[in-house]
């Protein structure tokens, strides 16, 4: 054996050897390990493998998008690929804080940030096109989807979406953008809002506008369809409600499902289909509250069809809510092999001022919630959870601006990892 070659084997095998086991990085994005992490299984490297479960992991919160480099960010949805890819939305607002539809807002785009380590570090941020050259032209208040097939989708409000200040009236748009290459490039908006307005219920209630509430949609594991629930209302604002609406081909078309006409509602959200119990089958919505209280939930079975009503959840238990966009998501299912069905809601800890961003968690399907953990207790807003992959807990929201020196925005968008043992103590398996 040549010299040379025996120094490359000896150089190899210490490398080998120094490599770091509890290092959520250490490994390959497609090793060929066991476990549910750390490369196994063709998982992504960052993913936690069993052992790294066992202990609190927590690393510090990153900002996404930051308002302190001059550019007023809000809103905040955030998704796993089906590679592995965090991919985060956002609106670029420019000089205002105002949503799309108010007179008082700027030239808003919705930007894309993508990230191939968990979080850790984030790559430039990439505008859904058309750009916004005037406040007539722009697109706010991104809803998106991770499809089952990779596609990712997000629709937005436009046009003049929900205030309706433009000057003109009946114009509210909801529109849509895909991706098919992971978050990497987008395709121009195209409108969808038709189908909602034509609806024979939604027309018979005076809805003539709308957005669908930002953050993350909800994909059925099983079918792969897509749903978003819409806010919507009249000109004026006396009659609000919640519309409920499915897509089958990745947002290619739009069917509305379920109409709820409710003032005391404002932005829905789709959270999860109930697994047990009386109500299985049924899709849960979270409802952000017209006035500072509590968060409120509803129930939609959709095998009514387009005479689908929305109803209240009546065993539902609740928490505050000082009137926020908020969401929740499944996290286990005893399909899967877990112990319990379980149900993770991100929220504001308070029914009066916007602060204590807060994470619970239900193990009845909704009726209570446990293991309340403040994330962050100071200033906040907007929030969208995700589960990821290998059973950690991701939170996307809006935070406190902490640059004082800055006169821009009220917000950060701020990205936060952690494992279930620094949620509730307990150690994460794929049978818990």
């Amino acid at each position: 054996m040549s010299k040379l070659k025996l120094f490359l084997i000896l150089a190899s095998a210490l490398l080998i050897s120094c490599s770091n086991p509890n290092d959520p990085d250490n490994g390959n994005d497609t090793g060929t390990g066991g476990g549910t992490g750390g490369g196994g299984n063709g998982n992504p490297s960052w993913y936690l493998s069993d052992a790294q479960q066992s202990s609190v992991y927590q690393p510090n919160p990153v900002i996404v998008f930051d308002s302190k480099q001059g550019d007023i960010y809000r809103i905040a949805g955030i998704v796993e690929t089906t590679k592995g890819t965090l991919v985060a939305v956002s609106d670029s607002r420019k000089t205002s804080e105002s949503d799309v539809g108010f007179s008082g807002a700027a030239n808003i785009d919705v930007v894309v940030k993508r990230s191939t380590d968990g979080g850790k570090t984030w790559g430039q941020a990439v505008k859904i096109p058309p750009i916004a050259q005037k406040k007539e032209d722009s697109h706010g208040d991104p809803l998106i989807f991770s499809a089952k097939d990779g596609t990712l989708v997000v629709l937005c409000a436009a046009g003049n979406a929900w205030a309706q200040q433009y000057g003109t009236q009946n114009d509210s748009k909801i529109k849509m953008s895909k991706s098919t290459d992971d978050g990497q490039s987008w395709s121009q908006w195209t409108e969808i809002q038709k189908v909602i307005y034509d609806n024979t219920t939604v027309k018979g209630k005076g809805f003539i506008k709308g957005f669908a509430a930002s953050g993350r949609g909800y994909t059925d594991p099983d079918t792969g369809a897509l749903y978003a629930a819409v806010l919507v209302g009249n000109y004026g604002h006396s009659k609000k409600g919640t519309v409920v609406i499915k897509s089958t081909n990745n947002g290619s078309t739009w069917t509305v499902i379920g109409v709820l006409e409710d003032n005391g509602n404002d932005e829905p959200k789709v959270v999860t289909r109930i697994a047990e119990g009386t109500h299985t089958g049924k899709l849960l919505l979270s409802v952000r509250p017209t006035t500072k209280g509590k968060r409120k939930f509803f129930l939609l079975d959709e095998n009514q069809g387009e005479a689908s009503s929305i109803s209240t959840y009546t065993e539902a238990g609740t928490f505050n809510d000082p009137t926020i966009d908020a969401e929740g998501m499944r996290y286990t299912l005893k399909k899967d092999g877990h112990a319990k069905n379980r149900i993770l809601h991100v929220y504001l800890d308070n029914n009066s001022t916007r602060k204590n961003l807060s994470l619970v968690m239900s193990e009845d399907e909704g009726k209570t919630w446990i293991n309340n953990k403040v994330i962050q207790p100071d200033l906040a807003a907007y929030s969208s959870i995700i589960v990821l992959g290998d059973g950690t807990i991701g939170i996307l929201a809006e935070e406190k601006n902490l640059d004082t020196a800055s006169s821009s925005g009220t917000y950060d968008i701020v990205f936060r990892r952690f494992n279930l043992k620094a949620f509730n103590g307990e150690t994460y398996t794929q049978t818990w």
